[in-house]
């Protein structure tokens, strides 16, 4: 008979306590980025006091964002004013979206703080800095701040920071409009974009989007280093209107131009903007797999454009965004399964280095019957075809009190199987 051992992790949590982590896919927010701007609430009080050290608001419709006495009058050169007017014409009023602005030049702890603020609610975070996304190597090639690695550092940072217990609790996706207009001075041009796929940020992807208007080349001319305006507002309604397992370039729903308003396609990059016609449709292909955000248009749809195929960091098919996606789904509703079993009593079997069969099948049937209900999309389609769960050997379960999972999702559209670790507390 084999040996069993107790885990004790203390009391017991109230039967009818009933816990939830947010898996709503459509809510995001907006952090603007200070930084660059001095004394940016200088004459804007009401701002002041609603956005002061970091605070998060959310809002519903324009009219709400009216209220928090953000308005077509100058503020950040009136940039959050443009970047969630052009949200909501998009999306319609009644989505919810929270909003942050803070200096961010030393570093983006915000970012923790906003998910804090809303108990782990935000799924995504569209960033608009002017801090510059590349810089000049020494031998004269370009290269990256650190920006996009800090991003990376602080979306893997959140993801054990809300909630009861785990390390993996509320994981995000950061859409990041740097400045891809200034390097220190030199000229830009698109051909010599570095590859952001080397720099291994899947949590992080850079657009560079933007309509190129004569309106958003008078913002761009205003704002610090001249940093693009981008469409950020845009991206972002795409990401709140596509379920998890959509593509934020479907054709069906992510028209960039329906509503007339992106009428002057570019990229945001160089003093000229780089319009997209400009841009051979092979130079697209190479600029869109080094991993960055581009605006492209389908022959047959005349003003149409859309978001360019490959739509984050990591290197993958047209659907990377969405596997990603869907993952930080699971994982939140896997997290929701586990908590009613985080201080209770678990039988430890030495011999397998993990606690019994019938826990497990216990918790694995909780887990997979989460998945089953939480993994539909608005329209209540399946997101996923399939699902494995499976235990993994832990030789320091005993020292702490985690125990250690490998989720397998297969996503809807998708030919594969997308594989991760969770180690989750029990204690």
């Amino acid at each position: 008979m084999a040996q069993l051992s107790y885990i004790n992790t203390g009391v017991k949590q109230t039967p009818d306590l009933t816990f939830n982590i947010p898996t709503d896919e459509s809510v995001g927010a907006f952090l603007f980025d200070t930084s660059g701007f001095d004394k940016p609430f200088d004459s804007f009080p009401l701002l002041y006091h609603n956005f002061k050290d970091g605070q998060i608001q959310c809002i519903k419709n324009m009219d709400d964002a009216l209220l928090l006495g953000i308005k077509n009058d100058g503020f950040l050169n009136n940039l959050l004013y443009y970047h969630l007017a052009q949200f909501f014409d998009f999306i319609g009023d009644n989505q919810t979206v929270y909003v942050a602005i803070a200096d961010c030049s030393k570093d983006w702890d915000v970012l923790q703080y906003m998910q804090q603020q809303t108990s782990g609610r935000i799924f995504h975070i569209g960033v608009w800095t002017s801090q510059p996304v590349w810089n000049k190597k020494s031998d004269g090639t370009m290269g990256f701040t650190s920006l996009i690695t800090d991003l990376q550092a602080q979306a893997n940072e959140i993801n054990g920071k809300i909630g009861v217990s785990t390390h993996t609790m509320v994981p995000l996706h950061i859409v990041l409009c740097g400045n891809t207009n200034y390097i220190g001075g030199d000229q830009i041009r698109y051909k010599q974009l570095p590859n952001a796929i080397e720099l291994n940020c899947p949590k992080v992807s850079i657009a560079l989007v933007q309509n190129g208007s004569q309106e958003v080349h008078q913002m761009q001319s205003n704002n610090p280093l001249q940093a693009p305006v981008s469409s950020l507002g845009l991206i972002m309604a795409c990401l709140a209107l596509c379920g998890a397992e959509e593509s934020i370039a479907s054709i069906e729903k992510c028209d960039l131009n329906k509503n007339e308003g992106f009428n002057n396609p570019e990229w945001g990059v160089g003093s000229t903007g780089t319009p997209m016609d400009s841009v051979h449709r092979v130079w697209a292909n190479t600029i869109s797999s080094r991993g960055y955000i581009i605006p492209i248009d389908y022959e047959g749809l005349e003003a149409s454009y859309f978001l360019s195929s490959d739509q984050t960091l990591c290197e993958g098919d047209f659907s990377t965004i969405a596997n990603n996606r869907v993952m930080h789904k699971c994982r939140r509703a896997m997290c929701t399964a586990l908590i009613p079993y985080v201080n209770s009593n678990h039988i430890y079997i030495p011999g397998t280095h993990n606690i019994s069969a019938t826990s497990i099948a216990i918790i694995t049937d909780s887990i997979n019957t989460i998945l089953d209900s939480v993994m539909r999309n608005k329209q209540g389609q399946n997101q996923i075809n399939g699902r494995v769960v499976t235990f993994l050997e832990n030789d320091e379960i005993l020292e702490n009190d985690s125990i250690s999972m490998k989720l397998e999702i297969g996503p809807v559209n998708y030919s594969g199987f997308l594989s991760e670790e969770v180690s989750h507390d029990i204690n």
